[in-house]
């Protein structure tokens, strides 16, 4: 059986470059902005100064610029208050369309642990990122009794305005421009916090690979992200990554993990849903897709390889969410490889590195580390002590250095304290390794 699940929303950030420009200073529940880290611009202060206009029109600083080579479009004329935004603060799993009408979120996210989202329109801010032109929007979403900040990043695909994906979330965000990058620094609850106050801080930069939004953090450099990256279509770096809930006997004992659409009926998993086909078990579980489905479950079928995991999931109904492409990666890791991360909740990737290191459970499990955060409540709650797993660890998945997803489970940061490494990350099962379809 399944002994991890955990909660996911967003683990990020704090402190930045020099900047020129201040897009917005956001708080919710907190007034602790984390200290500026150092980049190749020089460190950075964190000021207040006023955000962007109340429909997206460009701020007095920032001239309204056109796309090289785009129509007509102006992101200027955007309505950002009557708007689909990818997800709102980090809160949900997967990230949903959040439809917003005069600035509110109608109707709250499905509840989890007794808690739900719902997003306002906070500030809109025009911006210029090598030569193209953008809207940082900034959503305000309670979430019981704390308050989220997510800011998203908005640019033209195809020459329409499309939500890139959250740039960042925390209690406290500040969001500079310089040049051709995002400064950003975040304040945001730990899972240390138990939700009295943010106590964790971070900062990085965001670049842009193509429409992929990139965190960097210190030391790290644009040259280090494939130029495979910059040939994905928007949202292409999470494409048909889903969340699944699900138990074997009794309701109260679900847990969560993260899952690929590869197909419209399908989802595949790197876990063995229930224990596979010795236990005797049959998980019950359901799905949710980026498209605000909440689908059932046909059958089942597992890795038939000895020593093998993974579950493939028909689904009840076909799902009409942008299906993924599973990656590929040797497993067991021989040598370190290079790829992203890819949080459940709809935060923009960072950059990670599958190492050779394996996790304390014997499985086998990768130990896939990051500089991004690893202790955000957001990354932790749907997979850790809000559904009753010992374990409280950060969830996501790990992409090949072209983006393809191809393992999901727990991140960490360098140094890895071995002890702690309960779980790490395994492949999602090849189809071609699955045996016959169960309950």
């Amino acid at each position: 059986m399944i002994l991890r699940r955990r909660t996911i929303a967003a683990a990020l950030i704090s402190g930045a470059l020099t900047a020129s420009i201040l897009l917005a200073a956001c708080s919710g529940g907190s007034d602790g902005a984390g200290t500026p880290a150092p980049s190749p611009a020089g460190p950075a202060t964190v000021a207040s100064l006023p955000a962007g206009s109340g429909t997206g029109s460009p701020s007095a600083s920032v001239p309204p610029p056109k796309a090289p080579g785009s129509s007509d479009v102006s992101l200027g004329d955007l309505d950002t208050k009557n708007f689909s935004y990818a997800g709102g603060c980090g809160f949900e799993l997967p990230a949903p369309p959040i439809a917003l009408v005069d600035g509110r979120q109608r109707h709250q996210t499905p509840a989890f642990d007794g808690h739900s989202s719902r997003a306002t329109w906070s500030s809109s801010t025009e911006v210029t990122l090598a030569g193209r032109p953008y809207l940082v929007v900034q959503l305000r979403c309670a979430v019981g009794s704390t308050r989220y900040v997510g800011a998203h990043l908005v640019g033209l695909a195809d020459h329409k305005p499309t939500d890139l994906g959250i740039i960042a979330t925390g209690t406290k965000i500040t969001i500079r421009a310089k040049h051709d990058q995002l400064a950003v620094s975040t304040a945001y609850p730990t899972i240390k916090d138990d939700h009295v106050g943010p106590t964790g801080h971070s900062s990085y930069a965001i670049t842009m690979a193509g429409l992929t939004p990139v965190r960097l953090y210190a030391g790290e450099h644009a040259a280090q992200i494939d130029r495979a990256i910059a040939k994905l279509p928007a949202h292409g770096y999470d494409a048909g990554l889903v969340g699944i809930s699900g138990y074997a006997d009794d309701p109260s004992d679900t847990s969560w993990v993260v899952g690929l659409l590869d197909r419209p009926g399908r989802v595949l998993t790197a876990e063995l849903l229930g224990g596979g086909y010795d236990s005797g078990l049959c998980w019950k579980a359901t799905i949710y897709t980026q498209a605000s489905e909440k689908l059932g479950h046909k059958h089942l079928a597992y890795n038939g390889n000895d020593g093998g995991t993974g579950t493939a999931i028909d689904l009840s109904a076909p799902s009409k969410a942008t299906t993924g492409v599973r990656g590929t990666t040797d497993f067991p890791v021989t040598e370190s490889t290079p790829g992203l991360l890819i949080p459940a909740n709809g935060v923009v990737p960072a950059l990670a590195t599958a190492t050779t290191e394996t996790a304390a459970n014997g499985q086998g499990d990768a130990v896939v580390t990051t500089k991004a955060p690893a202790d955000a409540v957001l990354d932790i709650e749907h997979f850790g002590a809000a559904s009753g797993s010992e374990y409280s660890l950060p969830v996501g998945a790990f992409a090949t250095a072209d983006g393809k997803i191809a393992m999901t489970g727990a991140w960490y940061n360098d140094p890895v304290d071995k002890s702690n490494a309960a779980f790490g990350m395994r492949p999602i099962v090849d189809p071609a390794d699955l045996g016959e379809k169960t309950c």
